[in-house]
């Protein structure tokens, strides 16, 4: 079996599906994500890959932005199809995000442990503040406090009981405004945090170093900056942010 092979089973070993999330006019993205995926053996044309349209919506309504809106929205929209297609557990891609080097090695790893105990959420990288592992351990997979928040969610996994327990909550935050102290509008990654808070009893994966990185690219959620708004430097930009990726 080759090493795409592998990984590919690995990856649907975990995961009944794996969900990218993608605003339709950025095509940019979609052919990277899907360069990330066939490295990996799988691709968007993968009858276990969907997909998701993501969401633009017209006002921030409390929101930070309206792409923090959009991205809110786009990821309950994931949940919502996971839980009508009835599946055990899923993986959620963003579309900027990158394959770390080491992932097929790595991921094959994270597969075993993850069959091996009854999770709730994995996240491909650790919380903020967690020490490294020692330069001795290839791979630190380690469960994660209920009260520690995670930041981004370019690369994480959903069980399908949690996703029936987070798709009404993260809907209560979607109507209260923010800075309720309930909880409020806010970025997405924070109400997956407040979430888990809430149900201490979810079983939390992370993985480090990172399974998946967030490639370099204009931004849909936050305000755009001066050089991202000029449509005249963009392929110029885009040219340095690829440059940067190459480097890192």
């Amino acid at each position: 079996m080759s090493e795409k092979q592998t990984s590919c089973a690995a990856l649907l070993n975990a995961f009944d599906k794996v969900f990218v999330i993608n605003l339709p006019n950025r095509k940019d993205r979609r052919l990277g994500i899907d360069q990330q995926l066939k490295s990996v053996g799988l691709g968007l044309g993968h009858p276990d890959v969907c997909l998701f349209p993501a969401v633009r919506p017209r006002r921030k309504l409390g929101f930070p932005s309206i792409g923090t809106r959009g991205c809110f929205l786009s990821h309950i929209g994931v949940l919502e199809q996971a839980i009508s297609m009835n599946l055990k557990r899923f993986l959620v891609l963003e579309d900027d995000a990158d394959f770390s080097d080491n992932f097929s090695l790595r991921f094959r790893e994270v597969s075993r442990y993850l069959k091996q105990i009854d999770w709730d959420m994995v996240y491909g990288h650790m919380p903020a503040g967690v020490p490294k592992p020692d330069f001795k351990q290839r791979m630190r997979i380690a469960l994660v406090a209920p009260d520690a928040a995670i930041e981004c969610l370019h690369f994480y996994g959903v069980s399908g009981r949690c996703a029936v327990k987070a798709l009404p909550y993260l809907k209560n935050i979607l109507q209260r405004p923010a800075g309720d102290p309930r909880g409020g509008a806010m970025h997405v990654d924070g109400a997956y945090s407040w979430f888990r808070k809430s149900h201490p009893e979810l079983v939390t994966v992370a993985v480090d170093p990172p399974l998946a990185v967030q490639r370099p690219s204009r931004s849909d959620i936050h305000d755009l900056q001066w050089f991202d708004r000029q449509k005249l430097l963009r392929p110029m930009t885009n040219l340095a942010r690829r440059l940067k990726r190459s480097v890192a």
